[in-house]
């Protein structure tokens, strides 16, 4: 079965004694969200596994790259990347192993050559880097009601100082907010006191981080985004030309805010039982919800482990 959001809290409330009871909504729609990011946790479902690897291109002598902010985890078992341009697997390591194994790593002292393994650690706020020499940039929103919106940046300033700085957005004039030679963390919120004119909101328009110079875009900010954390990759031994790494993906689950927005198939019972949970929770009926079953999520993945692929190999001749 498969349901939009409105038609699944419909039922649900229904079935909670809470139909068209307006601050009950309000509730379910923040707990389903909770609900949808714990289910998809639990397992490796097949519907958010990319049907196409994410790929980027290396710069030589760039060892970090910031992955979209809808990359989950990597997708294969054995948790390995592939350069499309040699061919070869690039395999995880921990960043203790490297580190171990070249003390130079990470440094200006590392040789740059041909990447052969990765790890993942850290996170970044934008998608594109100023220039290490620093730049300076301007916040601007595509709507003219965005008057009182707050957009804040942290990072390394020009100096080299780590610091943070918030402005006050004017509409679809741009406002600068400082030269930085890195970008840990943009993010946005209507002032405090203020609701904003549709939930689940922090602007009406999107808002953009960019390069003054040419108005090169570093992030931008749908309005329901308040911020973005990127997950960061980096290679090892650090790109010394351009190559193409493919990186096999399960997708996050985005956070659902409009009525039509449609469910996962089959997610109707698992997602039910965990907002259950959540409101049993928060009426008191149970101390916390680490330790109740689950029968339905439990239900669901044996399905997702029934309906998924299996190879077999053929007596005597060694194929499949």
């Amino acid at each position: 079965m498969q349901s939009t959001r409105k038609e699944f809290l419909d039922t649900f409330l229904a079935r909670m004694g809470a139909k068209g009871d307006v601050a009950h909504r309000d509730r379910a729609e923040r707990a389903l969200n909770l609900a949808l990011d714990e289910v998809w946790k639990r397992h490796a479902w097949r519907a958010f596994l990319s049907p196409t690897p994410y790929t980027f291109s290396t710069v030589a002598n760039v060892r970090t790259y910031a992955l979209p902010d809808w990359f989950g985890r990597v997708a294969t078992g054995e948790q390995a990347l592939r350069n499309a341009t040699t061919g070869a697997r690039i395999r995880p390591i921990s960043q203790d192993e490297v580190t171990a194994l070249d003390p130079a790593q990470g440094t200006d002292l590392e040789a740059p050559g041909t990447p052969q393994r990765y790890f993942l650690a850290g996170s970044v706020g934008v998608h594109t880097q100023p220039a290490a020499a620093g730049e300076a940039l301007e916040v601007v929103s595509t709507s003219v009601a965005d008057l009182t919106v707050r957009a804040l940046v942290e990072g390394i300033d020009s100096t080299g100082d780590w610091r943070r700085e918030q402005v006050v957005l004017n509409g679809t004039t741009p406002v600068a907010i400082g030269t930085w030679k890195h970008v840990q963390t943009f993010g946005k919120s209507a002032p405090e006191g203020l609701d904003p004119t549709t939930e689940f909101t922090t602007s009406a328009g999107n808002v953009t981080l960019r390069i003054v110079a040419g108005a090169v875009e570093l992030q931008k900010l749908l309005p329901d985004e308040s911020a973005l954390e990127l997950p960061t990759l980096t290679l090892y031994p650090m790109p010394n030309v351009v190559n193409v790494i493919a990186v096999p993906t399960f997708r996050r689950p985005r956070r659902l805010r409009y009525d039509a927005d449609v469910l996962p198939a089959d997610w109707d019972a698992a997602l039910d039982e965990d907002m259950t949970v959540q409101w049993r929770v928060q009426a008191g009926e149970i101390a916390a919800d680490t330790n109740v079953p689950r029968p339905k999520l439990v239900s669901l993945i044996e399905l997702e482990n029934l309906n998924a692929p299996r190879s077999y190999q053929l007596p005597f001749t060694g194929g499949y």
